[in-house]
């Protein structure tokens, strides 16, 4: 499942991409007497091959479903570079 989870992003079969599901490692901290639970902690670890192999798939999956909007962006680019900071 790990594989699964980690892999780039799949296509449905409606043909249209899935993104990546990130694991949840149960994680909690204490602070002032409260107990903060964040499952997706781990992903913290910039270190960790499976966090950068995560990141990855989300990247990918961000570029297969925003490829339509590419000429926009790029557009939107070459605009925004013209306009002073100051405006």
């Amino acid at each position: 499942m790990l594989v699964a989870t980690l892999a780039p992003a799949t296509l449905a079969q409606n043909g249209h991409p899935q993104p990546p599901i990130a694991k949840k490692v149960p994680h909690t901290t204490e602070i002032h007497g409260y107990t903060l639970k964040d499952d997706y902690f781990w992903l913290r670890e910039k270190k960790n091959p499976e966090v950068l192999k995560y990141l990855e798939a989300e990247n990918a999956y961000t570029e297969e479903v925003m490829k339509p909007t590419k000429e926009f962006q790029e557009a939107l680019y070459r605009d925004a570079r013209h306009i002073k900071q100051t405006d």
